[in-house]
């Protein structure tokens, strides 16, 4: 077993360094939960740091390259946002060609592409257009810090996956960060509690 598993949340926070990027007061003790589960026990690991480059960019640091954040419209997330983190590994690099592929060339915009018909043009346009462009550009896209904006300052919840669906997100913030932050009810409550 790793030591890591036997952290608590105060010992992990620590070996991640979250606290020079964001006051413990701010993120919620879910989102280190998570951090720490997919450092120990996942595959791919995912390296903190990406989740935290995020958060440093979110709290005017150096731009991670990826896309900007953004406001959700629809229940049951209205009132959050979220930011784009780069995942580790071959899916998110995949990803992110699919998208440049999709945009820069017909060819490429369904899902049904013939891939032997379709290897020369594929080569070119990554070798033109592929992983360091869409960085460059703020165009990266990752897997999602969730995240409430409440007196001028971002409260950092948990990460989650695109195909994560909204309904179980909402479920484990309503479980696991509601009583650490108070105030959060009234912000996924919005408007339609005026």
């Amino acid at each position: 077993m790793s030591i890591l598993r036997t952290l608590d949340s105060d010992e992990f926070a620590k070996l991640i360094r979250i606290d020079q990027v964001v006051p413990k007061t701010r993120y919620c003790n879910y989102l280190l939960k998570q951090l720490q589960y997919r450092l120990t026990d996942s595959k791919p690991e995912l390296n903190p740091g990406a989740v935290l480059a995020a958060i440093r960019e979110l709290e005017g640091g150096i731009s991670c390259g990826t896309k900007e954040a953004k406001e959700y419209k629809r229940k049951p997330l209205a009132g959050l946002w979220h930011k784009h983190y780069i995942e580790p590994g071959i899916g998110s690099a995949l990803k992110n060609i699919k998208n440049a592929l999709q945009r820069s060339s017909p060819m490429f915009s369904s899902d049904e592409v013939d891939p032997w018909a379709a290897s020369g043009e594929m080569t070119q346009e990554i070798l033109n257009m592929g992983i360091v462009e869409r960085k460059r550009r703020h165009q990266y896209t990752g897997e999602w810090l969730i995240f409430a904006k409440y007196k001028d300052e971002n409260y950092y919840l948990c990460i989650a996956n695109h195909d994560t669906g909204d309904h179980y997100i909402r479920s484990k913030i309503d479980q696991y960060c509601m009583s650490e932050f108070s105030w959060l009810s009234r912000v996924l409550c919005g408007k339609s509690c005026a």
